[in-house]
C-alpha cells in the first residue's frame, strides 16, 4: 500500500505557490523508503504528536497516521513564521 499524502488548504497554497512540491515529494519518499538522510524532527510542547521536516528555510508540519499509511501535512512556512 503506498501512502497518501492530504494537505491543509493553506499548506497546498504555500507549497504551490513557492514551487515546492517535487522537492517536498522527492523528500517524502526518501524517508518513506528509508534512503538518504532527511532532517525530520518529532516536535514537542503545543506542538506535540506532530514532526517538522526542513527543506532549506522552509518548514513543513506533518502528522503521520501509520496505521492507514497518511500524511497530513497541516502547514508549511518559512523557519521565522513557522511556530507563530
Amino acid at each position: 500500500m503506498n501512502w497518501e499524502i492530504k494537505y491543509k488548504k493553506d499548506a497546498w497554497k504555500f507549497i504551490s505557490k513557492n514551487k515546492l512540491i517535487d522537492k517536498f515529494e522527492a523528500t517524502i519518499k526518501m524517508f518513506i523508503k528509508g534512503e538518504g538522510r532527511i532532517d525530520l524532527k518529532k516536535l514537542a510542547g503545543k506542538l506535540e504528536g506532530n514532526y517538522r521536516l526542513r527543506i532549506g528555510s522552509v518548514r513543513i508540519i506533518l502528522k503521520f497516521d501509520f496505521k492507514r499509511k497518511i500524511i497530513f501535512v497541516k502547514k508549511v512556512d518559512f523557519r521565522e513564521n513557522i511556530y507563530k
